[in-house]
Formats: C-alpha cells, structure tokens, sequence
C-alpha cells in the first residue's frame, strides 16, 4: 500500500522539504531520504559561499593556480558560466563581492560573518580585488522595486574588476583557475543542482516531490495518482493566494523573485544582481521557469529575470523553455511553451501591487 513520507530540514539558506510516495518499509524509505539529504549537504559544502571552509570559498584564495576540484563544484561552476556566455555575462557568478556589500554575509545557521571568518583565518583577496567604491545613493526612485545600486569607480587606478571571463576551466584536468581575485557566487545554480542530486538518490519511489524554496524537482505522482501540481506566489502578495499553478511531470520548476531575499543594509535592495551594472534592479518581479533539471530551471529563471521582460522572455522563447515573468507594474508575460501549462492564472490586480512593502508611493 502506498503512503506519503515528508521530510523536512534547514539546508541551502533555505527550508528544503522531500515529500515521497512509498511502498517500500519504513525503514528503506528513510535510508533513500538519508542519501537524498547527504546528496545535498555534499552540494553545500562544495559550493557555499557563506563557509570559508567551503571548496568554493577555499578556490577563491587561489588565484592563479589551476586547482583540480570536486565534480560538483565543477558542475556547478560550469553550468554557471556556460549561462554567463549565454547572456554575454548580464548572469555572472562573479558577482559575491556585490552580494557582500549588499548584506549577504550571515550564514544562515551559523550566524557568522563570512567575512569575519575569511579574517580569522588570515585570508583576503588581495589589493586588486574587485572593490566597489561604496553603494552609491542612487536609489532608483521612479520603480517600486528598483534596488540600491553598486556603483565601481572606474577611474581609481587600483580598481579591478574581475567577470566570468577570468575563470578559466580546464575540462580534461577537472581543474578551475581564476585569473583575478575575486568572488564566486553559484547561489543561481548549486540549489537547483542539489535538488537534481537528492532527486536522484530518490528516484527508485513512485512519487517524489523536492521542495528548496522554490526550486522544486517531480517524479511519478503524487499518492492520490495525480501529477504534482504546484502553486506560483503571487510576488505582491507572497502570504495570500497562488498567481496561477502548473502540474510537473517528471520535470522541475524554479521562480526567482526579487521579493524573496531582500538586503539587510538598504530597503530596495535583494539579492539577484545584473552583471555588467554590478546592480540588483530591475523591472522583472518575478520569473518562473520549467525544465527538464532544475539546475537548469534555477539559471534560466535568474537570467531572465536579469535580462529583463523582453529579452529574457525571448532567451526562453529561443530555448523553447517554458516561462513567465511578471513585472515591476503587473504586467505578465509568458512563452509559448508556456501557454498551456498554466491553470487557474489570474491577472495581477492594483489592490496586489499596493499590498507590496516595497513599493514606492
């Protein structure tokens, strides 16, 4: 007889639920969980920029030698970069020293300042690393969501900064060489990997269902026999009700918002930076990809929310990804491959937008 299983625990900065259909024992079943846990945790350790202890983190103080890493970190790390080439480096995962001056510094079980902790352990990047000239003041007033803006000096001599392009992989010696200082964040890409991952270890059980705040990855069905269906916050009103669902077969489904991680240091700030403009505005709210991986899923749905409603619906459109954007003023926008997916959509309504904390009057 089948019954439904649910687990769930802090991991990834985030709550991750595993939610399987068994028939097998109780006790095998936790035995699959357990390796779907340690799948994720592997991933973690790998690929946390908040954990100076982290392979990421130790790569980092690197710079100029060819270190040979994990396959995951390396999965990670290419994935990431094969989508910054893609979008000519509007989504860069060199992007931390940003996320850094935004906030993002706490880990989120530790409480420790990862910057404190690269200091404790007489580690920094160095006097040519990418360092901006402070957050600048210029708050894009004229958009509810327009996000404090990372400014570089670029006439300081002693400034520079380093892209994508100055991460070099070597494919045949699974080796990774930074050419700059600077710092990594694959926080668009490592939670989708470890939901692929923990998919994997689970993927013997007639239905399972991985939830990592919004990055979420189907098998099977659900114990009633029916495809998973999930629901899609509404980014104006993220307590209230969906703004439309979708059903997943054997398919994942990530939603990046603007809404979800907001800096701790300025009001309109969050945590989803465009790479050229060093800068986290933009008028796409919200961005929901399907895809067969959710890796996959997790990239795309942050590059089109960078790129913005018209091109990033068309690099999905190109793709033939199924997605939808909504904008800063309602507006939603979906691909083709999009259209029949959605069930019970609904318009974003004024009264929506003024339930948003962050809206400008």
């Amino acid at each position: 007889m089948q019954r439904t299983m649910v687990q769930s625990e802090l991991a990834m900065g985030t709550m991750v639920t595993l939610t399987v259909v068994t028939d097998a024992s109780s006790r095998a079943t936790k035995e699959r969980m357990l390796s779907a846990w340690q799948a994720i945790r592997d991933v973690e350790r790998a690929c946390s920029r908040f954990d100076a202890k982290s392979e990421l983190s130790q790569l980092t103080h690197r710079v100029g030698d060819s270190v040979r890493v994990s396959p995951l970190l390396f999965s990670a790390l290419h994935f990431a970069l094969e989508m910054a080439m893609a979008t000519d480096g509007v989504f860069d995962p060199t992007v931390g020293q940003t996320l850094e001056q935004l906030g993002f510094t706490t880990h989120y079980l530790t409480g420790q300042d990862v910057r404190l902790e690269r200091d404790s352990h007489g580690e920094s990047l160095g006097e040519n690393a990418c360092q901006p000239s402070g957050l600048a003041g210029s708050m894009d007033e004229g958009r509810p969501f327009g996000g404090m803006c990372a400014s570089i000096d670029a006439s300081d001599a002693s400034v520079d900064c380093a892209t994508y392009r100055d991460v070099e992989l070597d494919h045949e010696a699974q080796s990774v060489r930074l050419h700059k200082p600077l710092l990594l964040d694959l926080g668009a890409v490592a939670k989708g990997l470890a939901v692929d991952l923990a998919l994997r270890e689970l993927r013997s059980l007639p239905g399972v269902l991985v939830n990592a705040g919004g990055d979420i990855a189907a098998l099977g069905q659900n114990a009633c026999g029916k495809p998973w269906r999930v629901g899609v916050r509404n980014p104006f009103d993220p307590a209230g009700g969906p703004l439309f669902t979708v059903q997943l077969h054997d398919e994942s489904m990530c939603t990046s918002g603007t809404y979800e991680r907001r800096s701790p240091v300025h009001p309109r700030g969050h945590h989803l930076v465009h790479g050229h403009r060093r800068e986290c505005c933009s008028e796409v709210v919200s961005s929901t990809v399907l895809s067969p991986y959710c890796m996959m899923s997790d990239a795309f749905s942050t590059a089109a929310l960078l790129l913005g409603m018209a091109d990033g619906t068309r690099l999905l459109g190109e793709q033939g990804i199924p997605g939808i954007l909504v904008s800063e003023t309602g507006t939603l926008q979906w691909t083709e491959a999009m259209k029949e997916r959605i069930e019970h959509g609904r318009a974003v309504s004024a009264a929506d937008r003024q339930k948003n904390d962050y809206q400008t009057p």
